[in-house]
């Protein structure tokens, strides 16, 4: 095909198909970190939000129960109220994000929603004895109606935490694998541009080398005095028309030779 091309264009056609093919490896190098970064947001957004906030959980209302006891045991609630009421809204607020984020898991949040409002129930008949100085009476609450609901609630929480965690792990494996994937599809059509562009260079360099060798042997031996020459590269380049010249000078001077004899 490059054959009849003249040597600029051929020169071109070769410029041009690398470029073709760098912009074709920079789209899907971009296309890649694009991908990345969706997966990266993503992660942000769903499975990290998810742990975290399950663990933030636990934790809650951990530090509910804690301090709800260390304020009956030094009967102090005054120094812990505020504390339990701020551990509270974050309860609330971790249970609300995670149902937002969590997707396929209703009758788990059912069971967790159902959980929550029996223990907060019960936690508010405990704050109402303590708010009146009523120790004793929290206590009971405590342990009689309280902690049975907070385990309760405990549970279904562990289980939205271990749901949360699987999640994560899923979407890690799969996050992975794409990664892979992009890799390899970017080496392997590294290594395809690469190939291409000696194939290229390589067929460029003999479409001009290889007709230029035989015409420079051609002049040689007009130098030499030898006009039997056969020219047997033939083409509508530059190169072809400078070899249909030295046919028709070799001719020239074999029929001004013959001529003199």
């Amino acid at each position: 095909m490059l054959k009849n091309f003249k040597v600029r264009k051929k020169l071109l056609f070769c410029f041009g198909i690398l470029i073709i093919l760098f912009i074709i490896m920079m789209a899907l190098a971009l296309s890649g970190v694009r991908r990345t970064r969706k997966m990266a947001h993503q992660l942000y957004t769903g499975p990290s939000v998810i742990m975290t906030e399950s663990m933030g959980i636990l934790y809650d209302i951990n530090r509910i129960g804690r301090d709800i006891r260390t304020a009956i045991m030094t009967e102090d609630w005054d120094t812990y109220k505020e504390d339990i009421a701020s551990y509270d809204t974050s309860l609330l607020e971790r249970i609300q994000l995670i149902e937002n984020s969590l997707t396929g898991e209703e009758e788990l949040f059912r069971n967790l929603d159902a959980s929550y409002d029996a223990m907060m129930t019960e936690k508010v008949k405990v704050t109402e004895a303590l708010n009146v100085g009523d120790y004793k009476g929290a206590q009971e609450a405590l342990f009689s109606n309280y902690v049975p609901a907070y385990k309760v609630f405990m549970g279904y929480a562990k289980s939205v935490s271990e749901e949360a965690k699987m999640k994560a792990e899923d979407y890690d494996e799969k996050s992975s694998a794409i990664s892979m994937f992009t890799y390899i599809f970017l080496v392997v059509i590294l290594i395809a541009v690469v190939i291409t562009a000696i194939m290229l260079a390589i067929s460029v360099t003999r479409s001009i080398t290889a007709p230029l060798d035989e015409l420079i042997s051609v002049a040689k031996s007009m130098s030499e005095g030898t006009l039997n020459i056969d020219i047997d590269y033939q083409s509508e380049d530059e190169l072809g028309e400078l070899a249909e010249c030295f046919r028709i000078t070799i001719q020239n001077i074999s029929n001004i030779i013959e001529d003199i004899s």
